[in-house]
């Protein structure tokens, strides 16, 4: 068979055992079409075999060439004119960059991060390398924020509840009218986000102590209470619980998705990854459904949210059983069993054995969402295996005093006796179920102070434009205790207000927000007596205060604790749940919702199901089965409460046959025409926000007859068969370290049929990469980074849907095992920028040239779009303008190009696109290098986009001829490399195999 009739069998069918989604794991008609749709009729002619029929290629590239002339080439790019300063700004050099340190509030966490502007505008986030929440990392969130910035669909102007507009004197002088109510002893109410900034809690308890009449509640959705109640139950103050995943080698996660949803995640990420490969670390998940941190699990026991107690208490039993001390008070729980129990007894053996012997360096960790008396266990079972104090320690946190949340903020104003309230960001309308527009009709003064008109604003009198972070001063506490200072990028491009500016008038201040924080941290600065001035200094340019306000607490546990904790859990152990249970989890696109208008993160594949645009009732394939449904089709979901919707279903491997699961944050119909009637809004769901209800036990579902187009990426750039992921477990790495090269499935002999001749690879620069397989987690992150590096534009769903997508690196990811409980591994795939490049062979106009330093170059202006190079690309990392979707953005978002990279070409209609290794930011290392008289770039002087933002850093770019560069020593390691195999290709892009360490007594 030759290597042709290799790929044609080859095609459509799993490699090596992986595969991407059922169809192709079944080999369905509806793949077979979705896959000759993405390689059409005639990409195979174009093979590596020495036996091209001449007529048949001159044919389709005279073909090509005809069609690439009349509908690709007949636009000229506008006339633009370049006007300098009459006065240049001091320390602003046109072309040159500067960096700001400053600090974000992503979702549930706050990074520390360093901003890129050029002359006056933001175009690129970076983690901060002095923050220790993101060490220099960052994640997908933050760096979509920088497009944020520039939205349209922000709110641009305050206005009151019938559309009048109000100047920003007016919307002041609504917020002064509201602080005479104060003065004249009238009762407020404040409706605020949970707040990590230090002055923002000061400022928020110094006004309750000076207007009594004045009520503060907490609104916000990311945090269940019921883990805030139970760790209040183990110390005598509000305490948060801090990983050290740096020394962890054993780790559980209970539906704990800590590199992804949860708070600190970059970090996490980051500690997990250190030292992975030296230390046998192994990772056990514990879930309902894939979660990002699941996926990179050694074992993954797929247990529903209703199990997950009994889970729990046998995994207690078995440590007890095994000699590990417990608290005497929890002898009685010895008794609980039930048939979970009973089936898992051989993980739950095995799991409590590796726990016990590696006590003080394991770690036990529960999803936020689970009752008091889970998170109570897992705390009495970190303590007994001595890993609080080593793994695990507790912070205290302290927030402003409040009366209470939000359903006690709608209690307070049903009573009618509230003369204002203010609601400082958010959508609480949105998020939650309670009926608050009859409660706020009854306030005479209400105010919202939110960055979109969303639900919230037609329910009040006035909405006010909230700043952009990068617009602001500010302070944010990281969950570890550090301190950030945030600091203005740009002057706000609309008239609008800070958290801190309203507060400010609402107290009567006349301080601006930059100087209540400057005088504030003066009052605590430790060197106030000796030079504050060069303090603060110091504190915005490196972004970090650097003393914590915070102290290290010793959780206690006591014989109360111990009781309530055994009554609940009886309860809960002996309770029936019968019939289906639905679980609500945040997106890890628009989060909660607030990411809702930020096209790129929609665009952006969600790293599990690798849906974009939408959400979609997620069910297992069995189940799915069972009731004759497909992906798409409708189904009428109905709770007990009898709350009701439609929403489509979706295959999802790796899910309980009697669990659905539904993401947050879609379906809003007030926030901005990119969030609007995108997806479906499964907060209609929730009976009460507060007591989180993310766990609806007792649903049903009815199959409808209709069908939604769902857009998935799931099986775009297939490689036609060639083997991807190179997996082994540790133990067989170590008897055989030449695996990796075994494993290829290409007779290395026909390597030797070259073309022409292999490039000078041993001489000057030489740039390539590895990618770590074994620290990547999916998390997208490189995605987005490379989207805001390199001017990469949105497509639209439409647009995916017909495999336009334009993102120049992607995460395959692939599943393993059987379809009822399979593992997953992620591959991320740029250009591999290959030595021997068959896309060079068969540009009829040299647009796709081999550079000097081992790079495939691309120039723009002579790329006519024939897309030969498309089909002649064995890993499918081509992508094709075929509309001119820079300018379509650029219609929709006016302001786009003040993010632009001036650095990078925007791309026009009808030419190929693809990852460059970011050839500027090496042109610009190679300028700086000569100009310090240097030969040769230093190693590590040239980090690519993707390389610099992985939380896991599992990308590694350097010169592959220095033998001491780090690519270098990788492509040496202990561990291997695996490249993707191809007949006369050798890919600058190399692999490190995937590692596992699965526990031996489970037998993965």
């Amino acid at each position: 068979m030759d290597h042709k009739d290799t790929l044609s069998s080859q095609s459509s069918s799993p490699s090596n055992g992986y595969w991407r989604s059922l169809e192709q794991l079944m080999g369905t008609s509806e793949f077979q079409k979705k896959f000759q749709k993405e390689f059409p009729q005639g990409a195979e002619e174009f093979s590596f075999s020495s036996s091209v029929d001449r007529r048949n290629f001159l044919q389709l590239m005279g073909g090509s060439l005809a069609l690439a002339g009349l509908t690709n080439q007949c636009i000229r790019k506008p006339k633009q004119n370049i006007y300098p300063y009459a006065l240049r700004p001091e320390d602003v050099i046109p072309g040159k960059p500067l960096f700001f340190s400053t600090s974000l509030k992503i979702g549930p966490s706050v990074q520390g991060v360093v901003v890129t502007s050029y002359e006056g505008r933001p175009t690129k986030i970076e983690g901060n390398p002095r923050h220790p929440s993101s060490l220099g990392a960052t994640n997908a969130w933050a760096q979509s924020r920088i497009i944020e910035l520039y939205d349209p669909h922000r709110a641009t102007e305050s206005t009151t509840s019938d559309g009048q507009k109000l100047s920003l004197e007016q919307a002041k002088e609504l917020i002064s009218k509201i602080h005479n109510l104060m003065l004249s002893n009238q009762k407020v109410s404040l409706l605020i986000e949970d707040t990590p900034s230090p002055s923002l809690r000061y400022l928020i308890d110094s006004m309750q102590k000076k207007y009594p009449k004045l009520t503060v509640y907490i609104h916000d959705p990311k945090v269940s209470r019921t883990e805030e109640n139970a760790y209040k139950a183990i110390s005598s103050q509000k305490v948060l619980p801090y990983f050290h995943l740096d020394k962890v080698t054993t780790l559980v996660c209970l539906d704990s998705d800590l590199f992804g949803i949860q708070n600190n995640s970059v970090r996490y990420a980051k500690d997990w990854a250190k030292n992975k490969k030296d230390v046998a670390k192994r990772h056990y998940s514990i879930e309902p459904s894939f979660s990002l941190t699941g996926m990179s699990a050694d074992h993954h026991l797929i247990a529903p949210v209703s199990e997950m107690g009994s889970f729990i208490v046998g995994l207690l039993k078995a440590c007890y059983y095994q000699k590990l001390p417990l608290p005497p008070e929890l002898s009685s729980i010895m008794g609980f069993s039930d048939e979970f129990q009973v089936k898992s007894k051989s993980f739950i053996d095995a799991l409590a054995k590796d726990l016990i012997s590696s006590q003080g360096r394991a770690l036990v960790t529960l999803g936020s969402h689970y009752p008091e008396w889970m998170h109570l266990a897992v705390h009495s079972l970190n303590m007994s295996l001595k890993n609080v104090g080593s793994t695990l320690t507790y912070i205290s946190d302290s927030q402003p005093k409040t009366s209470g949340y939000l359903k006690e903020y709608v209690e307070e104003i049903r009573q009618g006796n509230v003369a204002a309230t203010v609601i400082l960001g958010g959508d609480p309308f949105y998020t939650s179920d309670l009926i608050l527009h009859d409660a706020m009709t009854k306030v005479p003064l209400s105010l919202h102070l939110s960055y979109y008109k969303n639900l919230t604003c037609k329910h009040t009198s006035a909405h006010l434009p909230q700043c952009h972070e990068l617009e602001q001063w500010g302070d944010l506490q990281s969950l570890d205790g550090t301190v950030g200072i945030q600091q203005p990028l740009i002057e706000p491009l609309y008239p609008s207000l800070s958290v801190h500016d309203v507060l400010l008038l609402l107290d009567g201040e006349q301080l601006s927000s930059y100087e209540f924080i400057r005088n504030y941290w003066k009052t605590r600065s430790p060197k106030t007596s000796l030079n504050f001035e060069k303090s603060w200094q110091t504190w915005v340019h490196d972004g970090i205060i650097p003393f914590s306000l915070e102290k290290t607490l010793a959780p206690l546990w006591d014989k109360k604790i111990a009781a309530f904790f055994i009554d609940k859990a009886k309860a809960d152990l002996t309770s029936v749940s019968d019939g289906y249970e639905l679980l609500l989890r945040y997106d890890y696109s628009v989060y909660d919702g607030r990411f809702g208008n930020n096209p790129w993160l929609h665009e952006l594949p969600d790293p599990v199901t690798k849906l974009t645009w939408d959400n979609a009732l997620l069910i297992a394939p069995a189940t799915l089965a069972s009731l004759s449904l497909k992906s798409g089709q409708f189904v009428e979901l109905k709770t007990d409460a009898g709350k009701t919707m439609e929403v489509p279903v979706f295959s999802s491997p790796g899910t309980d046959p009697k669990t659905f699961v539904l993401p947050l944050g879609y379906g809003q119909q007030d926030s901005g025409p990119i969030a609007l009637d995108k997806g479906f809004n499964a907060y209609s769901l929730m009976d009460d926000v507060l007591s989180t209800p993310f766990h609806i036990k007792g649903v049903t579902i009815t199959p409808l007859n209709k069908h939604y187009a769902l857009a998935t990426t799931q099986e775009y750039g297939m490689l036609e068969g060639r083997p991807a992921i190179r997996e082994n477990t540790r133990e067989e790495n170590n008897k055989d370290p030449n695996w990796v090269d075994k494993s290829e499935i290409f007779d290395k002999e026909m390597h030797k049929n070259l073309l022409w001749k292999k490039p000078n690879a041993t001489e000057g620069h030489q740039w390539g990469m590895v990618i770590d397989l074994n620290s990547c987690i999916g998390c997208h992150a490189c995605t987005i980074a490379c989207q805001s590096e390199n001017n990469i534009p949105v497509v639209g769903k439409e647009r995916i849907l017909q495999n336009r997508d334009m993102q120049w690196i992607r995460i395959d990811r692939y599943f393993t095992g059987t379809i009822d409980n399979p593992q997953a591994v992620f591959q991320p795939v740029a250009c591999q920028h290959c030595e021997m490049a068959p896309c060079e062979s068969v540009c009829p106009v040299a647009a796709t040239v081999h550079g000097e330093e081992g790079t495939n170059d691309i120039a723009y202006n002579r790329c006519i779009g024939t897309r030969f190079c498309a089909n002649n690309c064995p890993y499918k990392v081509r992508r094709f303008n075929f509309f001119n979707y820079q300018k379509e953005n650029e219609e929709e978002n006016p302001l786009l190009a003040m993010q632009r990279n001036p650095n990078v070409t925007v791309r026009f209609r009808g030419v190929i696109e693809k990852c460059t290794y970011c050839i500027h930011r090496v042109n610009d290392a190679r300028i700086e290098t000569k100009k310090e008289g240097l030969t040769s770039i230093p190693d590590g002087r040239v980090v690519t986009a993707c390389q610099q933002v992985c939380p896991t850093e599992a990308i590694t770019f350097g010169n592959i001829n220095d033998p001491q560069s780090k690519v270098s020593l990788l492509k040496k390691s202990p561990l291997n490399y695996a490249v993707l195999g191809e007949l006369n290709v050798q890919p600058r892009t190399t692999y490190l195999g995937k590692i596992r360490n699965p526990n031996p007594e489970l037998n993965l």
